[in-house]
């Protein structure tokens, strides 16, 4: 769904730009960013990892339970503790990634699908090792700021915290490093 919403935003954006639009040649542009910025992350890719998903999809309410917990307990993680304190890892690895080399934007899509769906297991794993297997039930898991503040100073969670931001940096490089191509490809394909 969203390689394809990808390519059709792209596609858009070269029309509007052809024809000189360029308030839509940008909307256009904008909205295929965020779909390739969408495709370089984990969960947006792959819900859980191949043998989780063929092992719970049977039941699809459970296991839409625990999806959603992987992914609004990331989503907290990331506010509560790299993007309240401005994080110098975080921003460091958005402003160094080099830019991705895209000749062909579909097949960046791809690829960058590709190499974000190889980081959901070790993720999955990751979350699991710093908030515990209990994130994996199939009822929903929630946690205060005090928990998640007692989590992350508590000394035996310190390596597990490190592995787990070592792989959400690594999507976040993803992240940077297609955005930057995006946007320096379409500088030369749309002209602008």
């Amino acid at each position: 769904m969203a390689i394809s919403a990808f390519s059709i935003f792209y596609n858009l954006s070269r029309i509007a730009f052809k024809n000189n639009d360029l308030y839509w040649g940008f909307r256009f542009l904008a909205r295929s960013i965020h779909f390739i910025q969408d495709l370089t992350q984990p969960q947006y890719t792959l819900p859980a990892p191949q043998n989780i998903v063929m092992k719970e999809i049977k039941d699809i309410r459970s296991f839409t339970i625990m999806c959603v917990n992987h992914h609004t307990i990331l989503e907290d993680y990331y506010q509560a503790t790299q993007i309240k304190n401005s994080s110098e890892e975080y921003i460091k690895v958005l402003r160094e990634a080099k830019p991705a080399k895209i000749n062909n934007p579909y097949k960046a899509a791809l690829v960058a699908t590709t190499r974000s769906r190889k980081l959901i297991g070790n993720l999955w794993k990751e979350m699991e090792n710093f908030f515990g297997v209990e994130l994996s039930a199939k009822k929903r898991f929630k946690i205060t700021q005090e928990e998640l503040q007692v989590l992350l100073s508590n000394p035996a969670k310190q390596e597990s915290r490190v592995k787990l931001d070592q792989t959400v940096l690594t999507a976040l490089n993803l992240f940077s490093s297609y955005s930057k191509g995006l946007i320096e490809y379409a500088k030369k394909d749309l002209k602008f």
